[in-house]
């Protein structure tokens, strides 16, 4: 029998120099570390498939124009597309800059069955108000096509999102579309006037334009442990490693900290015992 839940592990290494030295690419071992720790989080659950996404397809191989946080919803359109993939009914995608607290993490696609009407789930994004600020009043004037009052509080993160296939791929369709018609604004506000992520700001746009049903509830922050440094972690390591399901590296001041973070919270991990050979995880 076939699985019908995949993960999407986003974990493309740009080609171009200065990028990859830019956001932390010069040593990839943490992106084999996030793998590692995926496909054990795929063999402690029943009917899960990881996919690593590492290339990019056309017309979107240029990175340097086209980020790779755009071009990972362009590419599993044309992934779910075809035919032999056609039996994944839920897709999480996730980013390899991710580690997981295996031991107490439970299935994330079984906990959506508890609110099936939805045609997304995700984690609220509150780590910095006014950044998030800044870029919903930035994107306004071209993402605000229906005139909505938008609501600050529905803001997710886009690198974390469980998505029901058959509800979300128009939607994704839509996504696409709109930043191949509006590419040019599009781009010069992420790279110059607004400078507030890439794809983000402009997915939470268009899902509450559209009116997208999606809950922020059940993969709440313990999905999305963020930015270690500025809530001073290591002050409480045990304690917060164990209270927290996925933990996602950001927030640093340089992005090449990553590979030296990600190897620090595995060996505490492994310390804690919360990544043993085999653990029988909560289903």
């Amino acid at each position: 029998m076939q699985n019908k839940n995949l993960i999407w592990l986003n974990g493309i290494v740009p080609t171009d120099p200065m990028i990859r030295k830019k956001y932390g690419f010069d040593n990839i071992d943490w992106i084999e570390l996030s793998k590692d720790y995926w496909s054990k989080y795929c063999e402690i659950h029943d009917g899960i498939d990881l996919y690593h996404y590492e290339k990019v397809s056309p017309p979107y191989t240029n990175t340097n124009k086209h980020r790779v946080p755009w071009t990972r919803w362009f590419d599993q359109i044309k992934f779910l597309e075809k035919p032999e993939n056609s039996h994944y009914e839920k897709v999480y995608s996730v980013d390899a800059s991710t580690l997981i607290n295996l031991k107490e993490c439970p299935n994330i696609f079984t906990r959506t069955e508890r609110e099936p009407d939805n045609d997304f789930w995700g984690t609220r994004d509150f780590a910095n108000l006014g950044w998030t600020y800044d870029g919903i009043v930035g994107y306004e004037d071209i993402c605000n096509y229906n005139n909505i009052k938008y609501d600050h509080t529905r803001y997710f993160a886009a690198g974390h999102v469980l998505y029901d296939v058959k509800k979300m791929l128009p939607m994704l369709k839509k996504l696409e579309k709109f930043y191949n018609d509006n590419m040019e604004v599009i781009l010069e506000k992420q790279n110059h006037s607004v400078r507030k992520g890439t794809d983000q700001v402009v997915f939470n746009w268009l899902v509450q334009s559209e009116g997208i049903k999606y809950d922020l509830s059940l993969l709440d922050v313990r999905y999305q442990a963020t930015h270690f440094k500025r809530y001073e972690w290591d002050k409480a390591a045990d304690g917060y490693l164990r209270q927290n399901y996925i933990l996602s590296i950001s927030g640093m001041s340089k992005k090449d900290e990553r590979g030296i973070l990600m190897k620090e919270l595995h060996e505490l991990l492994l310390k804690l015992n919360l990544y043993p050979d085999y653990i029988g995880a909560v289903k």
